[in-house]
């Protein structure tokens, strides 16, 4: 059916069980309710091929109640280069056991008043997909995955901007499974953005390239209020593209915010990917959270330290974890709150980058944070601020030392690798022997072609022992050029100057 301009209709549904039927509109509609299909175990098609779609009440795709529309399946294309004005909510899959589909594919943009629902009728299936260039505008909230036992799907990958005033919410009802794909612009200015906010639900997010930006609100995974809601499951993954929370005041990212012990929250940052946060930044708040970063992903915490296990409720058993496996994360600081359980910070081939303003305690010490180093290594880079850490590093790689400025390590390095510092920064450790006794020696590392007659400190020991030269036999370089290593008068030093041609030694 190819339906006309309509004017003034109170409704639009079709009421007769078992019916299947497509609608093509063109031109502009002016209706009260919108409600498709009505009607038990039907199914309708609608395309709104041109003009505008007024709704001055709710749009229902997929039954209108708990016994109205059950089993129905509707899909909704829009096409239009009008648009699409909903003055209060519209909702995708509204009864139980339905299947619908709403489309934006034309260039018109869709206002919705107050919420968008996907997938809220108890088992059912729902999906939204905005692939158009008009701008989707929410006025409440965005709830993906409503129904306890629901399907849902948000899939964004057109040039048109989505947002919403109030809140983003992915996996509200138990045993319900959303998964999310952003490869536009997401926005929300309101309230928090949530995935999994009851038991037994699973949301997985995939950010491919395009933005996310929030900027007055949380980002929780795991987002309940403590450590009893059971076996949800969220994972966050940025596989390219941008993802801010610029929120500031009492706004917080929280990876684990809630769940038993059951519950995973992980967030992955790749392929150059990146994340930026403005304010505090908690691995495992109540719940385990895991943030694993590689392939040359970015997570900037600029202005307030990253803490693992940061509530008493992120108790034993509910084990947090960063691992660097590649790409970097620049933080204030690496913290440890007022959980008891094991947090790990973990370097195989990432590197941590100390943020300005970071100081004495980069890396706290705590007995219940380890921090290793596996085969890849990694690096600490102190280009920003000379830091301190307290904090002992174990494991069966290497760290290296780069940026310019200081690092100055109080704890014990008691990995097996090399200890490599790059031309330019100065490490001082605790003692000697981790580095020439424990480790594999030291490593000079030159970044670029250099011609400096100037001696440097390129380690430093507060100890009470002194380098000696069989330590400086230990030592080599890497880059370009070549360096000889001395001794300071002290013994205390092992310094450096840059040479030309090649080193020979006669013995």
């Amino acid at each position: 059916v190819v339906l006309g301009p309509i004017a003034h209709m109170n409704d639009l549904h079709n009421n007769v069980a078992g019916e299947t039927a497509s609608i093509t509109k063109r031109g502009d509609w002016w209706l009260k309710d919108f409600r498709l299909p009505a009607a038990n175990d039907s199914k309708l098609a609608f395309t709104n091929e041109t003009g505008a779609l007024r709704v001055r009440g709710n749009a229902y795709l997929g039954g209108y109640s708990s016994t109205v529309g059950v089993n129905s399946n509707a899909k909704f294309v829009t096409l239009s280069s009008d648009e699409i004005g909903i003055s209060s909510s519209l909702t995708v899959c509204m009864s139980p056991n339905t299947e619908a589909s709403f489309e934006a594919k034309g260039t018109g943009g869709i206002s919705v008043g107050t919420s968008l629902h996907v997938g809220y009728g108890a088992g059912s299936t729902g999906r939204f997909e905005a692939n158009g260039s008009g701008d989707i505008t929410v006025g409440t909230s965005i709830n993906i995955g409503s129904g306890a036992n629901s399907t849902a799907n948000f899939v964004q990958s057109g040039s048109g901007k989505v947002s919403s005033k109030g809140f983003f919410v992915a996996g509200k009802s138990g045993a319900s499974s959303t998964i999310v794909k952003n490869a536009g612009t997401l926005s929300n200015v309101g309230e928090s953005f949530q995935l999994c906010k009851a038991a037994n639900t699973a949301t997985e997010f995939y950010h491919h390239g395009g933005s996310t930006y929030l900027s007055t609100a949380h980002l929780h995974l795991g987002a309940t209020a403590d450590g009893t809601t059971a076996n949800m499951k969220s994972l966050f993954v940025i596989d390219g593209g941008a993802v801010t929370n610029a929120s500031t005041g009492n706004f917080t990212t929280a990876i684990g915010n809630g769940g038993d012990a059951a519950s995973t929250a992980q967030m992955f940052v790749t392929n150059n990917g990146s994340f930026y946060a403005a304010n505090y930044f908690y691995v495992g708040n109540r719940a385990k959270g895991t943030l694993t970063i590689d392939d040359e992903g970015l997570v900037e915490v600029p202005n307030q330290p990253v803490v693992f296990c940061n509530n008493a409720l992120c108790a034993s058993g509910r084990d947090c974890a960063i691992n660097l496996d590649g790409g970097t994360l620049l933080a204030k600081q690496i913290a440890y709150g007022s959980g008891s359980a094991a947090a790990t910070l973990s370097f195989n081939g990432g590197t941590l980058k100390a943020a300005a303003g970071a100081g004495s305690d980069f890396i706290q010490d705590n007995a219940n944070l380890t921090v290793t180093v596996g085969a890849q290594g990694g690096a600490i880079d102190t280009s920003l601020a000379s830091v301190t850490i307290p904090a002992d590093i174990s494991g069966t790689g290497g760290l290296t030392f780069k940026g310019g400025n200081s690092a100055t390590v109080a704890g014990t390095l008691s990995y097996a690798g090399a200890t490599t510092v790059e031309l330019g920064t100065t490490l001082t450790v605790a003692d000697r022997a981790d580095v020439f006794d424990t480790g594999a020696g030291l490593v000079c590392r030159i970044p670029a072609k250099i011609d400096d007659r100037e001696t440097r400190t390129l380690l430093s020991t507060s100890g009470e022992d002194a380098f000696t030269a069989a330590d400086l036999a230990k030592c080599s370089s890497s880059g370009f050029g070549n360096v000889k290593f001395t001794l300071s008068g002290d013994g205390k030093s092992i310094c450096v100057r840059v040479v030309k041609g090649l080193i020979i030694s006669v013995r």
